[in-house]
């Protein structure tokens, strides 16, 4: 296997590591939780088979997809995903700072919770 600029070509070699304070990592990851979560929630509605509508408070007109709605539909799994990535990512930077820079398996398992946590609400 050959490397590259960003890998020295073994398998389980993590081809991207953010380096940096935490409060830069979970940034960073928060921002690309809300990419990740944007493409899914375009997906979602460039594929939903009804027009995406809110019922409100004049009604809309029946069978026409509503701009605000689809908007919600993109914006909710954004802020969700972005909302999970951080918690994991800040979560894992507290451990890391709490356990004097120890980067075991411990600090993503607790991470992991506090994510899951986060989606479970």
């Amino acid at each position: 296997m050959g490397g590259d600029e960003f890998s020295n070509g073994t398998f389980d070699d993590p081809k991207h590591k953010v380096n940096g304070p935490g409060v830069t990592r979970t940034m960073y990851s928060a921002g690309v939780g809300a990419m990740a979560g944007t493409f899914y929630g375009t997906c979602l509605a460039a594929w939903y088979p009804d027009p995406i509508q809110s019922t409100g408070k004049f009604g809309g007109i029946p069978g026409r997809t509503d701009f605000r709605a689809v908007g919600r539909t993109i914006f909710r799994p954004a802020m969700w995903f972005s909302l999970t990535a951080g918690t994991f990512t800040a979560v894992e930077c507290l451990m890391e700072a709490g356990r004097n820079d120890v980067q075991d398996p411990w600090n993503s398992l607790v991470a992991g919770l506090a994510g899951g946590g986060g989606i479970w609400m």
